[in-house]
């Protein structure tokens, strides 16, 4: 099959995975965003690709989240079959624009935001120039 925009979504109409009604759209955003033909076939391959998997392993779309990708990517460590280590770099990009492509269409929801330690640092500091200029 020649790689195309209209091969990219002929990959997508078969897929029956809890992301599958979004894909399409995906497609769409990525030729919007003006990305190659080619790239934009290959994203879509490792998107069906994701969605066949999330299919295969039952999870629900609203379970998705980071932890289910890092469980993707591990698919093959049993020494099954290895893949090179750029590969997996672009599959983990692609994975991840997808999810996010996905909260932004309102699809999943956003991880809860987690604090470090300079959210703290700074909080403290607020509070003891406000102490020092007697403001509370």
């Amino acid at each position: 099959m020649n790689r195309s925009y209209e091969s990219a979504f002929a990959l997508v109409r078969p897929a029956v995975g809890p992301m599958s009604e979004h894909l399409g759209a995906f497609v769409t955003s990525l030729i919007a965003k003006q990305y190659s033909v080619a790239c934009v076939y290959i994203k879509t391959q490792q998107a069906v690709a994701f969605d066949r998997w999330l299919d295969k392993h039952r999870v629900a779309r609203a379970d998705l989240d980071e932890g289910l990708i890092a469980r993707y990517q591990r698919r093959y460590s049993r020494g099954r079959r290895s893949r090179r280590m750029d590969t997996r770099r672009r599959e983990l990009c692609v994975v991840a624009q997808l999810l996010h492509f996905l909260r932004e269409q309102g699809v999943c929801k956003w991880p809860r935001p987690v604090a470090v330690p300079a959210d703290d640092t700074a909080t403290d500091f607020g509070r003891y120039l406000r102490d020092e200029r007697g403001l509370t």
